[in-house]
């Protein structure tokens, strides 16, 4: 029982920080009248958000190979916490962008660690389902921070980001209160943090993974992102707590899911469970632009969530298993990589967006994730598509 807790606290960790980076897709519209500003400026806050996040925590993870996990994870939480209600007071757009920043930074210390920890405290032949929780908490806080800032924007959006402030310091009492008894690890390598990153990406499979996370969630997340503008405009006219509820079944199925995905891992393949997962989300991506109906579009996510319960779980578990002396880097690296995807898709697709609609975006990141989808075929090793043996690296 008490290593569950620990896995639920890891678990909520990995929940929390994604909860303010979706949620900005749910009040667009308010964010626009609040700060007079267009579009594109509040889209700005996606990146603001994730290249901060993406970038520090290349180093996060090579950090928390010679330093206290906990430590950096409760210093993450605590900035990231900051910087929430720092947005809730934010009466300047440029401020609420700085701020965005802050969240970022304070994430970066949280999201590969906590992928690390998990490493250090489970079972090896567990990797797959527990990565399969892992992934489904980060989306249930993708999804899920788009129904609470939906909800609350028909009062006040600003109360999300207490909300969202509040559950940062609850993760952190939390993380002083049980990681200090599981952080204690052996410091798995003396070498610099370039001599480890470089001995990562030299490996072949991370290399692929990061590329393929980094296309997979340009996918996912540029789809999301527009589809979110879309739907509150005419002919559909959704509300904001209409679209953050659409935006909340990907995660709630992948809760779900997960158990599935971890166990198929477990028992056959990282790399067949990573393919199963795009062959599905590719084509449901592209069915999203010839919808016209609320409950076909809760399908689809629906389906797109189950979807990257498999993908996420997939890369997670290959990330963590490949060079287990040096997961913490390997996490911090493939974390940066795909939400870097995560961080440009909404910049790159606006073009697109204003020359072909939704259309033109679905049909990109349908392409987007064929290509993920084609170089998941070339992940090697224990990624083959026979029964996984473990053999353990330690």
């Amino acid at each position: 029982m008490r290593r569950i807790f620990k896995y639920i606290v890891v678990y909520f960790c990995a929940f929390t920080g994604p909860l303010a980076g979706n949620a900005i897709l749910s009040m667009l519209k308010e964010l626009q009248l609040s700060y007079n500003v267009e579009l594109n400026d509040v889209l700005l806050s996606i990146p603001t958000f994730m290249f901060p996040f993406a970038i520090f925590q290349l180093f996060s993870g090579t950090i928390s190979e010679r330093w206290s996990r906990r430590t950096l994870i409760f210093v993450g939480l605590l900035i990231y916490g900051l910087s929430s209600i720092g947005i809730a007071l934010a009466d300047d757009f440029f401020l609420f962008l700085l701020m965005r920043i802050g969240q970022g930074v304070g994430y970066a210390f949280v999201g590969p660690v906590t992928v690390a920890v998990l490493g250090d405290i489970a079972d090896r032949s567990k990797y797959g389902i527990l990565m399969g929780f892992y992934g489904s908490a980060v989306t249930a806080g993708l999804s899920i921070g788009p129904l609470i800032g939906g909800y609350t924007a028909m009062y006040d959006w600003r109360i999300a980001f207490w909300i969202f402030g509040l559950i940062s310091f609850l993760a952190a009492i939390l993380v002083l209160a049980v990681i200090p008894r599981i952080d204690q690890v052996e410091k798995r390598s003396n070498e610099r943090m370039v001599e480890n990153i470089r001995e990562v990406v030299r490996n072949r499979n991370l290399s692929l993974i990061s590329l393929i996370g980094a296309l997979a969630f340009f996918a996912m997340i540029g789809n999301l992102s527009f589809l979110s503008d879309s739907l509150r405009y005419a002919p559909f006219d959704y509300s904001s707590s209409e679209v953050g509820l659409l935006l909340t079944v990907a995660g709630l199925v992948g809760i779900f899911v997960s158990p599935i995905a971890g166990a198929f891992i477990d028992r056959f393949s990282t790399r067949l469970s990573t393919m199963i997962g795009l062959s599905i989300a590719a084509p449901m991506i592209a069915l999203l632009a010839l919808s016209d109906d609320y409950f076909v579009f809760m399908a689809l996510l629906a389906a797109i969530g189950a979807a990257g319960t498999f993908i996420w779980a997939g890369l997670l578990t290959i990330s963590i298993e490949e060079l287990p002396a040096l997961r913490g880097t390997s996490s911090s690296v493939f974390n940066s990589s795909r939400f870097s995807g995560y961080a440009i898709a909404p910049t790159l697709l606006a073009p697109v967006y204003a020359a072909f609609n939704f259309d033109g975006i679905a049909i990109s990141c349908m392409v987007i994730a064929i290509a993920a989808l084609i170089l998941s075929r070339c992940l090697s090793g224990k990624a083959c598509f026979h029964r996984r043996a473990i053999i353990s690296k330690d």
